[in-house]
């Protein structure tokens, strides 16, 4: 996502990913922890991240059945990592965007 959202990538794809990268960064957004701004590795339905695994599999051939990220039990080091990550990229991307 992260090198998403200018208009290089949109002549080079053919495709304009405003809307997609506009919801997802509100999804991101609505799913953080409010008490810290910590983004969530899921900001999506179950739904949706069982279409995603089943068309990934299609695919790519393989995929993890993980619908939930189990905080709790990361290192605390890992958990900031793959959290930040997630909101980071697509931040990156909706700051690329021409609005």
């Amino acid at each position: 996502m992260r090198y998403l959202g200018s208009r290089e990538e949109k002549s080079l794809i053919g495709i304009d990913l405003k809307s997609n990268i506009k919801a997802t960064v509100e999804a991101i957004w609505n799913t953080r922890d409010t008490a810290t701004n910590q983004f969530q590795p899921e900001f999506t339905s179950k739904e949706n991240d069982e279409m995603y695994i089943d068309r990934f599999r299609n695919l790519w051939g393989i995929a993890d059945d993980v619908y939930k990220w189990n905080l709790k039990k990361m290192k605390t080091q890992n958990k900031q990592g793959v959290c930040q990550s997630v909101g980071m990229d697509i931040l990156g991307a909706a700051i690329k965007l021409e609005v």
